[in-house]
């Protein structure tokens, strides 16, 4: 995420502003997550990161864990801004730091102005809470630099230029041709190393619109036409004619800009710079967790097909071994069948051996220690436990055949999920090796829960329909009039889970009024209040789906999602719910007509 993508999401989200604060998380070391709400217009959970590998700032609607016991910077926001309000969002110049302007409240209750600053400026990244330019508490331990105890913010220094400044100084244009004109570099990393908030990908395309090769120094007359081609992407950037896009590079890395990418294709576009930042963290960390599944089971493949392949060379020896155990029965019963005894002492004794055709004397090797008699009784109970020995043996190095057989097959199939299977399909085939290894009597360590991953729903954009996929049995999904997610539950299971599990802030939820029916939840885009015509469709829905669908008119409870609960041990599909509204559907029309009246709960 360069600086000029983090400015255009400062600006979209700043459309929204200002917004109550209902909750503060921390999820993880390095994460912190504010619940905002701002009416019906805006619900959803603003993430700020500061994880090296994945920085973030944005929207997210994934489900993040809640520590029981929270750290001690998120109690320190929650005393201070749980109930205030996001106030204002600034940024310093096109950097990689943010300033978010909360209304919350002191040690004393009453109201006071803070500032969180959120630093993603490579190595010193942090998050802290100021008042009055003073450090009050932090999310990693203040470095001394950037973030000191007890004093303001140090904002990294760059003599970078500012081309989303306001207004631009006089000969700005001229100055930035001359600087890039004059730098002995690439024009790739002359362009990224002389304007603030250029990564490498948009520098890289601006760049190919003016058919400047990367790897080639600035003549005067392509630092002329890069500086001009800045300047209307300044204008566009101010003017929020902005392009959104998913790309994708062949490791399956995804990444998202603001801006379009004249050297890539894109995956997907985005209506909104936040939809798009949202799915892109999600894929993300799909990858990531896909990787991390695939390293798990390839050392669990390894680790096994090494224990098996050790017994099995060391029960095949043994059993080899074993095989000789009849040589110790023919000694026992040519020492029997000699006649000659004799005390402790001697170390063979030469007798005929009638086995062989024709007889020929041969020389038994006897204990010392031992009579005649003990070394016979000796080599028959060596010869009894050799042989259970080997039928033992034979059957373990059978199974440990049909093993070997069973886990290189798992890993052949294990490893065909790599890059195009879902975490889902992954976890299937880990399970199968983890059993293969249980089995084998082979104790596998289990994947690490906090390295687990859920799939991921597909990128939802401006062609897409909101929501996710890979729904339970029992709900089918609709699509509104004007794009919304429309969920209709068809058992009571399915009535439950809509209810509890898969709502979300900013749903609706509707019913038909005082007949059985269906649950229909009703998900507009992202941060837009649902539009009248899919409220109407949902009503609808929720109509043909109760016992009042052969009415000619059917009246129908809708309301927001977050005012329906369950009540405990109520049987499946059963909700209470309150302030809603009830809306009367007419199903004798084409399309249904709405005559939207309050009603008391």
């Amino acid at each position: 995420m360069d600086g000029i993508t983090l400015y255009c999401i400062r600006k979209e989200l700043s459309e929204y502003l200002p917004l109550r604060v209902q909750k503060v998380y921390q999820p993880k070391p390095r994460e912190v997550v504010f619940s905002l709400w701002g009416g019906h217009r805006f619900r959803s959970r603003l993430l700020l990161s500061i994880e090296p590998s994945r920085p973030f700032f944005g929207l997210t609607s994934e489900s993040l864990d809640n520590p029981k016991n929270p750290p001690g910077f998120c109690l320190g926001l929650r005393k201070r801004l749980e109930g205030g309000t996001l106030a204002a969002l600034d940024q310093e110049s096109t950097d990689r730091v943010l300033y978010l302007r909360f209304s919350g409240h002191d040690d004393f209750g009453d109201t006071a102005p803070f500032t969180l600053v959120m630093d993603m400026a490579g190595k010193g990244a942090n998050i802290g809470l100021y008042r009055d330019s003073c450090l009050v508490v932090s999310l990693l331990p203040p470095d001394g630099i950037r973030f000191i105890t007890g004093h303001g913010y140090s904002p990294p220094m760059s003599a970078k230029l500012d081309m989303l400044q306001d207004p631009l100084p006089e000969g700005f244009l001229g100055t930035l041709a001359a600087t890039l004109h004059s730098r002995h570099e690439t024009s790739l990393k002359s362009l990224s190393s002389t304007v603030q908030g250029l990564g490498g990908d948009l520098a890289r395309s601006i760049l190919g619109s003016v058919s400047v090769d990367p790897e080639s120094e600035f003549s005067e007359e392509a630092a002329a036409n890069t500086s001009d081609a800045l300047f209307v992407l300044r204008d566009h950037i101010r003017s929020g004619q902005l392009c959104p896009a998913l790309y994708e590079n062949p490791k399956g890395d995804v990444w998202v800009h603001a801006l379009p990418l004249f050297h890539k294709t894109p995956v997907k576009t985005y209506d909104t710079l936040l939809q798009a930042m949202e799915d892109c963290r999600l894929l993300s960390i799909q990858r990531h967790g896909q990787e991390a599944l695939m390293a798990h089971g390839r050392a669990l493949y390894n680790r096994v097909l090494h224990k098996l392949e050790s017994r099995m060379k060391a029960q095949s020896n043994d059993l080899e071994a074993a095989k000789e155990a009849q040589k110790y029965r023919l000694w026992a019963e040519l020492i029997d069948s000699s006649g000659k005894k004799f005390p402790p002492g001697e170390e063979e004794l030469a007798v005929l051996d009638y086995y062989k055709d024709p007889p020929t004397m041969t020389t038994v090797p006897l204990d010392p220690k031992y009579s005649s008699g003990d070394n016979a009784r000796r080599y028959y109970a060596k010869y009894q436990k050799m042989s259970r020995a080997a039928r033992v043996l034979t059957r373990s190095v059978e199974a440990l055949r049909v093993n070997l057989a069973k886990i290189e097959g798992a890993g052949r199939a294990f490893s065909e999920q790599e890059g195009r299977g879902s975490p889902s399909d992954m976890r299937r085939a880990l399970a199968t090796l983890e059993k293969i290894a249980a089995d084998a009597g082979i104790r596998a360590r289990s994947y690490p829960k906090a390295d687990k991953v859920r799939d991921v729903p597909r990128p939802r954009g401006s062609q897409e329909t909101p929501g996710i996929t890979g729904l339970p049995h029992g709900v089918r999904s609709l699509k509104g009039p004007l794009g919304s997610g429309i969920y209709v539950g068809a058992t009571a299971q399915a009535n439950d889970y809509l209810a509890t599990r898969f709502k979300r802030p900013g749903d609706l939820w509707f019913h038909a009024k005082g007949v059985k029916g269906a649950h229909v939840l009703l998900r507009p885009a992202m941060v837009q209040e649902a539009p009248q015509e899919d409220i109407v469709a949902a009503a609808r829905a929720a109509a043909e789906a109760s016992d009042a669908r052969t009415s000619g008119k059917v009246e129908v409870d809708w309301v927001d999602a977050s005012k329906v609960r369950k009540p405990r041990g109520g049987a499946p599909g059963f909700v209470t719910y309150t302030d809603q509204k009830t809306t009367l559907v007419s199903l004798h029309h084409a399309s249904p007509t709405s005559d939207e009246r309050s009603e008391s709960p």
